[in-house]
Order: C-alpha cells, then structure tokens, then sequence
C-alpha cells in the first residue's frame, strides 16, 4: 500500500463527517405546533429525515410550503440530531429589493417592505391593527372611506370639500330666523 493510499484511508472517515455536517435539502411537510417546528426533508440522493429542528431569528416565524429549499447542519458531522438553519423559496420570494432593504413576505404575494424612504404595506384583503391605542406621528392619507365604530375627536381643525368644521359651527351658533312677531329669534343654544 502506498503511503497516498495510507493517507486517504485514514482520513476518510473524517472527509465523510466533514461532507455530513451541511446539506442541502428540500421541505417535504412541517409541523408547526411545537416550539420548534419540526421538518420532514429529503436530502442526500433521496434521503428522507423526519422531526428535524428548525431554528428561526427569534421574533420571525415562517411556514415555508413544502419544495422549500433548506439549509441543513450536522454538528460534528453526525446525522442524529440535525437542525435546519435557513429555509428559501425563490418561487414567492419578492424579488428586485434595493441594496439595504428587506421584506416579510407569504406564498400568497402579502409583504411588508421595509426600505430607505418607506414602510410599504401589501395585503389583497385586509390589515388589521388590535392595540388599545395606535399612535401616528406625521400626516396620514387615506384613499378611501373610514368608517369609525366611535367617537372621532380631533384637537384642531376638521375640514372636507365645503370648508372646515369650526366655520361651519361658527355660522350656525351665529345665525338667527325672522322672528313670526318681527325682529330675529335668538341665537341657538348649546343643547339644541
């Protein structure tokens, strides 16, 4: 035996760890109901693996559909307890981003965008916000009607198309009719 042949003997069992400890592998189904979810994924030349950790950035939380591609690591090169890094799916992945910005996005085209000059907002069917209190800072626009369940109070002036609110106040507080005797009824009260 060469001394090559020597060599590659004794090191192949570690080049087999170090060619184990990272795949490439494709989502098959996820249980989500765990604190961490738990993958089922083919790998190697049809390898199947089943309850396969995921960790995600605390904070962030994904479903990914199954055909997900994933990133698979092995410590130690050992295929017993394995955990998934990262999960992609460029079929749903919204693409054309600027350099700094980012996107929490879904498989049904819903995202937010965050990026340089704005905060973007996408969804087909509705956005809800369930605070007891949400607090804007700065001008808000709204295309469309708003429909308020209660009271819409406001500490300066309300306007439409026909003039402002206190204008309009202003003049019906001021006005007065012909009286039926002569002269002009008083002005209208607080309580009327």
């Amino acid at each position: 035996m060469s001394a090559a042949d020597a060599i590659r003997r004794l090191t192949a069992p570690f080049e087999r760890r170090l060619r184990a400890m990272c795949t490439r592998v494709i989502v098959q189904l996820v249980d989500d109901d765990q604190g961490l979810q738990l993958l089922q994924l083919s790998g190697l030349a049809g390898e199947r693996l089943s309850k396969v950790q995921r960790l995600q950035n605390f904070g962030f939380s994904g479903h990914a559909p199954a055909g997900s591609t994933g990133v698979m690591l092995c410590v130690g090169g050992s295929r017993s307890h394995p955990v998934v890094i990262a999960i992609d799916n460029g079929e749903f992945r919204p693409k054309g981003l600027e350099p700094g910005a980012s996107a929490q996005y879904d498989m049904s085209g819903n995202f937010i965008l965050i990026k340089g000059d704005e905060i973007h907002v996408k969804h087909s069917a509705k956005v809800t916000i369930d605070a007891p209190l949400a607090h804007f800072t700065g001008n808000v626009t709204v295309d469309g009607t708003i429909a308020a369940v209660g009271n819409i109070s406001s500490q300066a002036n309300v306007s439409d198309f026909g003039g402002s609110l206190h204008t309009l106040r202003t003049t019906y507080n001021g006005h007065t009719h012909p009286g039926d005797s002569g002269g002009n009824t008083g002005t209208p009260s607080a309580t009327a």
